[in-house]
């Protein structure tokens, strides 16, 4: 009878053993690619989805699933990360994980962008922007709108009218906000949008408007972290 209670203890020790190595595997993955450290082996996130799998936790699956598709798409292994990115959608929307739904559904938007597939991109960035929007994550929004901005524009001159109009309140987002990565972004597809159109004098307008702007950016730069000269004395 000791004997079997000291197997069963012992069958406990591996299973909380193996449950804390997935756990750090996953949170140490998930570090690295907040840190924008290139990830460059599949192997640990393996283990760790196996091990997900086989379990019920499915908050933690579709972690390990999507931190999977970001490895793969470090390695440019392009159709087994949008393989894990469709289980970390699916799984993000059982869970009703917000956050996940936005960034799996937008990263499947960016490969099919990509591969020449609009109409199948742009399902999956609407759908990150209807979830953008419920969560009032504006920033998101306005990088989502300017996605399927450029989406409207491979379709055609049909739709330039429409890809104006997401431009246009992007650029509205980062004006109010001073954004200037947003600005950046949807000044330079603006730019791109009004030469195809003919719209020259535009293009222009706008260009002077955000150098202006740029050079009014780096002058409050340099006010801001210059220090004065009681400042060095007293550091």
């Amino acid at each position: 009878r000791r004997q079997r209670q000291m197997c069963i203890r012992d069958s406990n020790t591996d299973t909380l053993l193996r449950a804390d190595r997935a756990y750090y595997a996953l949170l140490l993955t998930q570090a690295k690619d907040k840190n924008y450290i290139k990830h460059t082996t599949d192997s640990v996130m393996h283990k760790v989805v196996d091990y997900y799998d086989s379990g019920n936790n499915d908050v933690l699956r579709m972690k390990a699933h999507y931190y999977l598709a970001r490895v793969y798409q470090d390695m440019d292994s392009v159709s087994a990360s949008v393989g894990e990115f469709l289980i970390a959608l699916q799984l993000a929307e059982g869970v009703k994980d917000s956050d996940f739904i936005c960034l799996s559904a937008a990263n499947l938007g960016h490969f099919l962008k990509e591969h020449d597939l609009p109409d199948e991109a742009d399902s999956y960035y609407q759908r990150a922007e209807e979830v953008a929007l419920s969560k009032r994550d504006s920033l998101y929004w306005a990088f989502i709108l300017i996605n399927r901005a450029s989406i409207a524009i491979q379709r055609g001159k049909e739709y330039y009218g429409e890809a104006e109009h997401k431009l246009l309140k992007a650029f509205e987002y980062a004006e109010s906000n001073n954004n200037m990565s947003v600005k950046r972004a949807a000044t330079n597809s603006l730019l791109f949008l009004y030469s195809n159109m003919g719209r020259y004098d535009d293009a222009i307008q706008l260009g002077r408007e955000y150098i202006y702007t740029q050079l009014d950016s780096i002058k409050n730069c340099l006010l801001y972290t210059s220090p004065s000269p009681r400042d060095v004395e007293e550091s």
